[in-house]
């Protein structure tokens, strides 16, 4: 009885933490304007049941198109789309275009610690890209905007799990679209540390 995501890059996302426990994630709407919410759920026996879901976060604003992954260690990590910055920055008067890139850590079985905004003013609708550099170093690709709204895409590499690094662009197609494609990209990063991006442009 719930009105779940179902934006084509909105997905469900599934992991087995160190413990064996099955982390799910997914995402909500709360209203017709497309302001969602994300949940997290685990299981310890298998799949046979699940814990009551819980939000990834306090905020309400919106959240949506979250990734979960597991670095190398057995941290689960989670990254979304956030609106709490353009919700404020809007309310004040002020101008912010698309969303934020969020993140959080499971530091307990189950739940997520506090959330920190990594980068402002991505695409807001396309879903993100993960891997790890190493314990502790998510590797973010997502769509960002850049000046004079061109969608192409960037990736943040962690230098800890609690200070994202430096903006990259990775792909130069120029796609200047005053919208969201809801088309986001995917990442590996290979054991001698090359990263590999696919992604669509119309640029």
């Amino acid at each position: 009885p719930i009105n779940i995501d179902w934006g084509p890059d909105s997905r469900p996302q599934l992991v087995v933490d160190k413990a064996g426990g099955l982390v799910v994630t997914y995402a909500i709407f709360q209203d017709k304007r497309f302001n969602g919410r994300v949940y997290t759920t685990r299981s310890t026996d298998a799949g046979a049941s699940f814990a009551p879901p819980v939000p990834i976060t306090s905020d309400t604003t919106s959240q949506r198109f979250q990734t979960v992954g597991i670095d190398p260690d057995g941290r689960v990590f989670a990254a979304w789309l956030d609106k709490r910055n353009a919700a404020r920055t809007i309310a004040a008067g002020g101008t912010y275009p698309g969303a934020a890139l969020a993140y959080a850590w499971s530091d307990q079985p189950g739940h997520f610690s506090d959330t920190r905004l990594a980068v402002d003013n991505t695409c807001e609708c396309c879903r993100i890209g993960l891997a790890f550099a190493g314990p502790g170093r998510p590797a973010l690709l997502f769509r960002n905007i850049f000046e004079g709204s061109v969608r192409d895409h960037a990736v943040v590499t962690f230098e800890n799990p609690t200070t994202p690094g430096k903006l990259r662009r990775v792909s130069v197609d120029d796609w200047k679209i005053e919208a969201c494609p809801h088309h986001g990209p995917s990442l590996a990063i290979a054991p001698d540390g090359s990263y590999h991006a696919a992604w669509f442009t119309g640029g």
